[in-house]
C-alpha cells in the first residue's frame, strides 16, 4: 500500500495575527519560539502577574509590550488573539477573560478542568463570535492527516481496535501543575489528553467508557490518588513512565527448571514467548504468574525500579525468587525485600552472572593462595560505548528507562553492577568510597562516567572507572599485592612476580548464563535449613552488599566527592 501524501498546510500561508501571550512559562516559550520561527504571525504582548517575569520573558523574544495583568493583556487594542497557557486550572477563567474582550483564543491542552467549564467557554465564544480552540498539536502533525486520509478512504477497512499511549519522565515537585491537585495536575489531565485525544480522532466520540486506574506495579489507584494516574514512582521522588517486558532465559540446562508460564505487558511479549516457549502459558498481570499453583518459583526480569515490587509479591504467594539484579531500586526496599523472604521462609537468588565467572574465580582462588602476597591497591577500567563496538549489546542502552535522566548513575547502577560483584566477590566489600560523576548526555542517565576510590579493610585501596559514552573500548584490572600482579582482560588472565616474569593462568572456557543455573539448581537442592549452601551462590547478603555500594557511590558523586563509609553486611 502506498500512503497518500499530507495535505498539511504550510504555516507560512496563514494569515498574520497579533497575538498576546497570557502567562509566559515553558510551554509559553516553546509556542513563541514556534510562531517566529515557522510563521508570519506576530507576537506583540505578554502579559504576566509578575512585572519581572514577563520583562525577562519579553526581552528573550522581542516582544514590544508587557502587562503587569491579565486584564490589561486582553484589553491592549493592538492584540487580535491570546494564547491561554497558564495552569489547567485557570484555562476556564482565563479563557472568558480573553472572550469578553473580543479576542480569538487559543488554549493550551487539556481545554479545561472539566466537561461543564468547556462548554462554558465554548458558548461564551460562540456569542461572542470569536474563534476559540484547543491547542491539540498532535491533531495537525502530516502523520495525522495520513492517517486521516487512511481512515476516509477505507483502506484500513474497519476499524477492530485501537490502542494509544504516552509517557514522560518529570522530576517531582509538587508545585508544580503537573503534581498539584490544586492546579488540575496530574498525568491524567495533562499527559493522558494526548491519547484520549487521538482515540476520538480516530474513533469518534465515545459513548461507554470503562476505566481502571492501576500504577506501575499493577495496584489499583483509589480515587484520591487518580492525579498520579499513569506514573510510576522512581526511588524516592523522581518519576519514570514505562513498564516491563518479557526476557529470554538465557543458560537453562534440560532437567534443572521447566518453564511454565511467562507474564509481560505487551503484544509483542506475547508474541516472543509464542515463538521461543510455545509450551508455555502468558500472562498480562503478574499477580497471575505468581498465583498459578504448577509454579514453584519465579524468575523476575523487569526494569530495575519493578524488581523487588514483582519479587516480593512472589514471595506472598509462597515462591522461590530468582531476581535480575540489582535486587531492589534502593537499599531501603532491599531491607524490606529481604524481610519479606525472611517471613515468607523462601529463597531469594540474585542472577549476577559475573559472581559465577571463570576468571573472577580463578582470580580469587589465586589471591587466597598468596601468589601475590598481601593485596594492596587494583584498578579497574570498563569503558564502552553500549549499541556499538564488538562488545555491545544490542538493544540495551535503547531502553526507555535507562534513558531517564535521573536513572541514579546512570549504567553504573545497572550494568556497572557486575563489576561491582566483581570486586566484592575477589577482594572482599569495600568498607567506603569516594566518588566522582560527569554527565556528557544530560537525557541518559545520570551520570555518564563515574570515578571511584575504594578504602578495604587493612592496606588495600582501589580505583575504578566507569563509562558507557567515552568509547575506546576497556574492560581490564589489575590487582598488585607485596609478591606480585594479577592481571585480567576478559578471559585472559596473567601472573606476574616481583621480576616481572609472566605467565598465563589457565582460565576454564564456559558458558556463564549456564554456569551461573547450574550453580543455582545445585544450590536449590542443597540449602540446609538456615538457608545456606556449600555451593557458590549469589543472594540476598550479596545483593544488598552491592546496595550499599551503590547507594554510597551515589552520596559521594552528589557531595562532591566526599568520603562515604559503607556500611558492613547485612545479618542475612
Amino acid at each position: 500500500m502506498n500512503l497518500p501524501s499530507p495535505r498539511t498546510p504550510d504555516p507560512l500561508h496563514a494569515p498574520p495575527l497579533n497575538w498576546g501571550i497570557l502567562a509566559p512559562g515553558g510551554i509559553a516559550s516553546t509556542m513563541v519560539e514556534a510562531l517566529q520561527r515557522f510563521t508570519r504571525q506576530r507576537v506583540v504582548a505578554v502579559g504576566s502577574r509578575s512585572a519581572e517575569r514577563g520583562a525577562s520573558f519579553a526581552q528573550r523574544f522581542g516582544i514590544g509590550r508587557v502587562h503587569d495583568s491579565y486584564e490589561a493583556l486582553v484589553a491592549d487594542p493592538e492584540v487580535d488573539a491570546v494564547y491561554v497557557a497558564s495552569p489547567h486550572s485557570h484555562h476556564r477563567d482565563h479563557a472568558l477573560l480573553a472572550i469578553a474582550a473580543g479576542k480569538h483564543v487559543l488554549v493550551e491542552k487539556a481545554f479545561t478542568r472539566n466537561a461543564a467549564e468547556a462548554l462554558e467557554v465554548v458558548d461564551a465564544a460562540r456569542a461572542a463570535g470569536v474563534a476559540c480552540v484547543e491547542a491539540m498539536w498532535t491533531r495537525f502533525l502530516p502523520t495525522s492527516d495520513i492517517v486521516r486520509q487512511l481512515l476516509a478512504s477505507g483502506a484500513l477497512g474497519e476499524v477492530e481496535t485501537f490502542t494509544a499511549d504516552h509517557g514522560q519522565w518529570f522530576a517531582l515537585d509538587p508545585a508544580s501543575r503537573l503534581f498539584a491537585p490544586g492546579l488540575a495536575g496530574g498525568a491524567l489531565l495533562d499527559l493522558g489528553v494526548y491519547p484520549v485525544s487521538y482515540a476520538s480522532f480516530v474513533l469518534g466520540a465515545p459513548t461507554v467508557l470503562e476505566v481502571t486506574l492501576h500504577d506501575a506495579h499493577g495496584q489499583p489507584l483509589p480515587g484520591a490518588e487518580l492525579w498520579l494516574a499513569g506514573l510510576a514512582l522512581w526511588p524516592p521522588e523522581k518519576v519514570l513512565a514505562d513498564v516491563h517486558g518479557v526476557a529470554r532465559v538465557e543458560g537453562l540446562e534440560p532437567g534443572t527448571f521447566t518453564l511454565r508460564a511467562f507474564s509481560g505487558r505487551s503484544q509483542a511479549s506475547r508474541d516472543k514467548v509464542a515463538r521461543d516457549y510455545p509450551d508455555a502459558a502468558f500472562h498480562h498481570d503478574y499477580h497471575d504468574l505468581v498465583a498459578r499453583d504448577d509454579v514453584d518459583a519465579v524468575v523476575v526480569l523487569t526494569p530495575i525500579a519493578l524488581n523487588a515490587r514483582v519479587a516480593m509479591a512472589a514471595l506472598a504467594a509462597g515462591k522461590d525468587v530468582y531476581l535480575e539484579k540489582p535486587m531492589a531500586a534502593s537499599l531501603a526496599e532491599g531491607l524490606e525485600l529481604a524481610a519479606r523472604a525472611e517471613e515468607a521462609g523462601r529463597h531469594v537468588f540474585i542472577l549476577e552472572q559475573s559472581a559465577y565467572r571463570a576468571a573472577y574465580r580463578v582470580a580469587r582462588e589465586r589471591i587466597q593462595a598468596g601468589d601475590i602476597g598481601v593485596p594492596l591497591a587494583y584498578e579497574r577500567a570498563s569503558h564502552g560505548l553500549f549499541d556499538a563496538g564488538a562488545h555491545s549489546v544490542r538493544g540495551y542502552g535503547r531502553t526507555a528507562w535507562r534513558q531517564q535522566p535521573d536513572f541514579p548513575l546512570g549504567t553504573l547502577f545497572d550494568g556497572g553492577h557486575h563489576q561491582l560483584a566483581a570486586i566484592a566477590e575477589m577482594l572482599g566489600a569495600p568498607t567506603a568510597v569516594v566518588a566522582h560523576g560527569h554527565n556528557l548526555r544530560p537525557d541518559y542517565g545520570e551520570y555518564d562516567v563515574v570515578l571511584m576510590l575504594f578504602e578495604h579493610p587493612g592496606a588495600l585501596r582501589g580505583m575504578f572507572s566507569y563509562s558507557d559514552y567515552l568509547g575506546g573500548e576497556r574492560n581490564y584490572m589489575l590487582i598488585r599485592g607485596t609478591e606480585g600482579l594479577l592481571a585480567f582482560d576478559r578471559r585472559r588472565l596473567t601472573l606476574s612476580d616481583r621480576e616481572g616474569h609472566e605467565r598465563p593462568i589457565d582460565v576454564p572456557e564456559e558458558d556463564t548464563h549456564r554456569r551461573m543455573w547450574r550453580d543455582i539448581a545445585a544450590c536449590t537442592r542443597d540449602l540446609d535449613d538456615s538457608g545456606r549452601s556449600d555451593v557458590c551462590c549469589y543472594g540476598i547478603a550479596e545483593g544488598l552488599r552491592e546496595l550499599r555500594t551503590l547507594e554510597a557511590i551515589d552520596r559521594s558523586a552528589h557531595s562532591g566527592g566526599i568520603r562515604v563509609p559503607i556500611e558492613g553486611p547485612a545479618p542475612w
